[in-house]
């Protein structure tokens, strides 16, 4: 059975612990990286020892790559807006806390 396909997005400190704990389970397959800044998500890659991984820096971008899941560690004012794209999708959605700003949300 194939690894699951996995997008992060996000590139702090959290995001390259969950990638390099994912890479040494080999629980998931590491498809994508998005960032706000395509250079960051292209050293995020190369420090993070990562091999054929696309780089996004809109959602959109990263959610066609037929993608089972994302990490979402990306500001936490994005959290929302990344979680309701991830999920309007079909994609299961894994974020790093908190998922929204409040109860109504």
């Amino acid at each position: 059975m194939d690894s699951p396909r996995l997008g992060l997005i996000g590139t702090g400190m959290i995001t390259q612990e969950f990638a390099a704990a994912t890479k040494a389970e080999n629980a998931f397959e590491l498809v994508a990286v998005m960032s706000r800044s395509s250079a960051t998500a292209r050293s995020f890659i190369e420090d993070a020892d990562l091999d054929r991984v696309v780089i996004a820096t809109e959602i959109s971008k990263l959610l066609g790559h037929s993608l089972d899941a994302v990490y979402i560690a990306s500001p936490n004012s994005f959290h929302k807006n990344h979680a309701l794209a991830a999920i309007d999708a079909g994609v299961n959605v894994m974020v790093e806390k908190p998922a929204f700003w409040n109860p109504a949300q």
